[in-house]
């Protein structure tokens, strides 16, 4: 990925998809702006761009909630896996 813009972070997450060679049934993704439009306390809302990818590998698309530093740690962890 060379930067974090919009298209460059959704076409990431489908070459990680297309190499795994399937999709898992949620992805946690950090609270960035490239993924998400406005970021809530509870649940914030994810950009249409991103929500159509998911459609299409039929998952779910879970940003990290912002104030819940627990959260973060959850991705940060997965990347070991």
């Amino acid at each position: 990925m060379s930067s974090q813009r919009q298209e460059d972070f959704i076409h990431g997450i489908m070459n990680a998809l297309e190499y795994v060679g399937g999709s898992p049934k949620g992805v946690v993704t950090d609270n960035l702006k490239s993924a998400v439009t406005k970021a809530g306390k509870y649940q914030s809302i994810i950009n249409k761009s991103l929500q159509g990818m998911a459609l299409h590998y039929e998952t779910t698309i879970d940003p990290t909630r912002t104030y819940h530093p627990k959260d973060k740690a959850l991705v940060e962890g997965a990347v070991k896996v």
